[in-house]
């Protein structure tokens, strides 16, 4: 598996890379890319690849995840079908992690914050936080 890290996204790099498979924290709702949308910038390219780290792309308590099952569920799938993809492309992570940002997972969904990043750490072999790395598992890069 083919993992590599990236300061910032930009619309611009993903085409620079359309055989890269971009990922970004996204929301169930898939959907918000206006000013200040981070990293779902890059939303609408045919090589972004979301994972849902919160509900709603908004601030009220209900578009954060809140550790249900249904939000673990959700995180896990996504990661399921991305796995599928590292096997064919080359996975981009932002340095800065996913579910760090606007989706606050490590303080309001800690559950599915530790399970997504067991599931990073395992399988992708990368490091997820607010600086993100690729992980020392003895994996490929």
């Amino acid at each position: 598996m083919k993992v590599r890290l990236v300061e910032n996204y930009s619309v611009e790099l993903t085409k620079a890379h359309p055989n890269e498979i971009f990922v970004f924290g996204d929301n169930v709702a898939r959907k918000g890319v206006a000013n200040g949308a981070g990293q779902a910038i890059i939303r609408y390219q045919p090589n972004a690849f979301g994972v849902v780290t919160k509900r709603a792309p908004a601030t009220d308590e209900e578009a954060y995840f809140a550790d249900t099952e249904e939000d673990i569920a959700a995180v896990e799938a996504d990661l399921r079908r991305l796995y599928v993809l590292a096997k064919t492309h080359t996975l981009v992570f932002p340095k800065g992690g996913i579910g760090t940002g606007r989706a606050q997972m490590k303080k309001r969904s800690p559950k599915a914050w530790a399970r997504m990043n067991q599931i990073l750490r395992d399988h992708f072999g990368i490091e997820n936080g607010y600086s993100a790395r690729l992980a020392d598992t003895g994996m490929e890069p």
